[in-house]
Parts: structure tokens; sequence; C-alpha cells
């Protein structure tokens, strides 16, 4: 998870360099980052009084992408030192400042920029910590990030796609199923209690229908507690070896429609272009690629590629004997290799995959709008039938 780490909030106070007194609030992992931070901005005599959790909830990858892009355009016209300085001034979001602030104070004390990414994880994605490591081995720092922050531009733009999509739908089956739920355990048996005499029999239909409300509202508690239950016992429990192993287990039960998705080849080509755009190696790409999709099944297939690759089989041969990505993905590899290896082949891979999965989702809910209206429907005509049967059986018996 992005979020589980251990930042915390110092009270301090300071001397500023205009001799007055001040006191604030700074943000870090220990004191001596936060000293480092007060410093850097020309504080001195620093005392820190008290520490609180802070919430990192706010670092998000919508953050992410937008540092990524600040900072490649800035190291486009300054040096990395300089540009870390501005950031806390140009950027609009402080956390992306004290981000900047606390990767600057790694610097200055003699890190490079990979290793003051990586203290910080897990703010930054390790796949993009070693793309960044690479840059600064090849000179070509601004450009590799410009090109990480297009990638999770990609990403963001395609997750917002998709939400947009669906959320009318999942709006609609939301309201569907609560009006569903609320009128089988409360309105219909209720009304029906009138009917209910020994001397009356219930008509078959509205007999099913009491009994599927008995059903849902005896379930749906045992349910919820149910999901309860799995949640805590995966958040108490998810290091724990028998836990990883029934996960593991979990995962390889499922077919292989669930887990060899359009969505995850896109980011297999969308990594491996990134990453080569990046100067890393072939194998070493490779590898990063491989762990888009975190199915064990996948990870073997795509390490497998990488293996292949490194025993001297042509790229393209090698994604086609996976059996693990379409045409289009063996077709592009093949130009790449064609081409020299221009990345921009495997990226075209990613765009035109993602375009299809896009189209995939907006008819999934362009048809799943209508359907859900004419199944809502047909549940509660049904209902209204069976309140209204008995009262025509009773009718008829007079």
């Amino acid at each position: 998870m992005m979020w589980n780490t251990h930042w915390k909030a110092y009270l301090w106070q300071a001397q500023h360099p205009t001799r007055t007194r001040r006191q604030g609030i700074c943000w870090g992992q220990d004191e001596r980052s936060v000293r480092l931070s007060l410093q850097i901005e020309g504080y001195r005599h620093i005392t820190l009084r008290s520490a609180f959790q802070l919430p990192m909830r706010r670092w998000n990858p919508a953050l992410e992408q937008r540092w990524y892009e600040q900072v490649a355009t800035l190291l486009s016209k300054t040096s990395l030192l300089q540009t870390l300085r501005l950031m806390p001034h140009l950027s609009e979001n402080a956390i992306m400042g004290k981000v900047s602030m606390q990767l600057l104070s790694r610097i200055e004390s003699g890190m490079p920029l990979w290793k003051a990414m990586n203290d910080l994880h897990p703010h930054f994605q390790k796949a993009d910590v070693a793309m960044v490591r690479s840059a600064e081995e090849t000179a070509s720092l601004d450009r590799t990030l410009q090109r990480i922050a297009q990638e999770q531009m990609h990403k963001l733009s395609y997750r917002r796609e998709i939400q947009t999509a669906l959320a009318y739908p999942l709006f609609l089956l939301t309201m569907a199923l609560g009006s569903l739920w609320a009128m089988s355990v409360w309105v219909i048996p209720s009304f029906l209690k009138q009917f209910m005499q020994p001397s009356f029999a219930l008509p078959a239909l509205t007999q099913w229908v009491l009994a599927v409300g008995d059903l849902i509202g005896m379930a749906l508690p045992s349910l919820v507690l149910l999901g309860i239950s799995v949640a805590l016992t995966h958040h108490v429990m998810r290091n724990h070896p028998l836990w990883r192993r029934w996960q593991t287990w979990w995962f390889k039960s499922q077919p292989s429609f669930w887990w060899n998705t359009t969505s995850a080849q896109a980011r297999w080509c969308s990594t491996l272009a990134t990453a080569l755009d990046s100067g890393l190696s072939l194998s070493t790409s490779l590898h990063m690629a491989a762990q888009v999709q975190p199915h064990p099944q996948w990870q073997q297939r795509a390490n497998q590629i990488t293996h292949d690759v490194s025993q001297g089989m042509r790229l393209a041969l090698a994604v086609e004997r996976s059996s693990l990505f379409s045409p289009l993905v063996w077709h592009m590899a093949d130009w790449w290799e064609s081409s020299g290896g221009d990345p921009d082949w495997l990226q075209q891979a990613a765009d035109e995959l993602q375009r299809r999965n896009r189209r995939r989702w907006k008819l999934i809910a362009k048809w799943s709008e209508p359907m859900l209206i004419v199944v809502t429907g047909l549940i509660m005509g049904i209902m209204v039938l069976a309140m209204y049967l008995p009262m025509f059986q009773l009718g008829n018996q007079f």
C-alpha cells in the first residue's frame, strides 16, 4: 500500500534569519530529517517539542504525477538542487513541497536522487525509482521524469474514464438492490400478514417471494459480518506465512481471463517502453514489467519471457510462446526489434490496448443501464403481482 509509512508531524520552535522567533509544524520520519529540513530553510537554534502521526492518505497518484511533471519541467532549465528548492514555492500543494524538501535534505547529505526516493518509499514506486537510478547514470534525468509523468497521466486518465463510465450503472445497481431488499424484507411481509390465515392458502408465486425475502433478510447480515471478518483477518494476518500461502492458492485457482486482462497487457507494454526509454537493459526492463500484475501465473509466464530473451531468443518469439499477449503485442515487439529498439512501438501497443479496454468498458456501461432498468422492472413487477394475487384469490372466493 502507498500509505503504510510512519511519518510524524513535529511541533518546532526556531530562530529565523531575521532574528525573530517562529514556530510551526514540520513532518518527517525522524528528528534528524526535520532538523535538516528546517536548517535548509535558514532556521537556527531549533527546538522540537513533540510529535504526532501524520496521515499520508493525501499523497495520492495524482499528486505523484504532478510532482514528476513539475520536477521534469524545472530540470530542463536548472539543476536538481535548485529544482527541489523551488518546488515548495512553485507547487500549489503543500505535501509536494514537503516531499521535495525531504529529498533535498537527503541529496545535500550526499545521497543520489534514486536513493533519496527509495528512502521515502512508499511515496515512490520501486519501478520508478529503478528508472530514475538508470537515468542518473546516463544523464537523462529530465527526459526520464517526463516519461514517467506521461505514463502516470495515461494511467490516471484511463482510470477516470472507467470510473466515469461505470459511475451511473453502479449507482443504479445500488439503488435497485437497496429498493428490492427493502421491499423483500419489510414491505411485502407486512402487507401479506393480513392474508396469513389457516383457512387461506397463499398463491405459489407469493409464497416464493416471501421465501426469497426471508432468505435475503437472514443472509445479508451474515454476508456483511463475513466481509468484515475477512477484512479484519487480512489486516491482522497479512504478513503471516499461512495467510500468504492461502492468498497464493486463491490466486492460482482463478481462471485465466480474470488475471490475463487487456489492462495488464497494456501496463506491461507501457512499463517496458518507459524502462527501455530510460536507458535500462532489455532484461532489466522485462523483469520490471513482469511485476505489473501480482498474479503468480502471470509473473511466472512473464519471467519466462525474460529468461528466454536472456538465452538469446527474439523478444517477439518469446512473447508469442508465452501465450500471454494478444497478436498485436507480438507484431509490435517484432517491429520494435526491426526498428533498432525504438520504444515508441511498444508504447503504441499499450495505447491501442488501453483504447480497446476503454471501448469495452464503455460498451458495458452503455448496455448495462437499460438491462438493469429492465431487470429491476421485471423484479418489481413480480413483487407487485405477488402482493395482489392474494387479493384477487380472496375476491374470487366471495
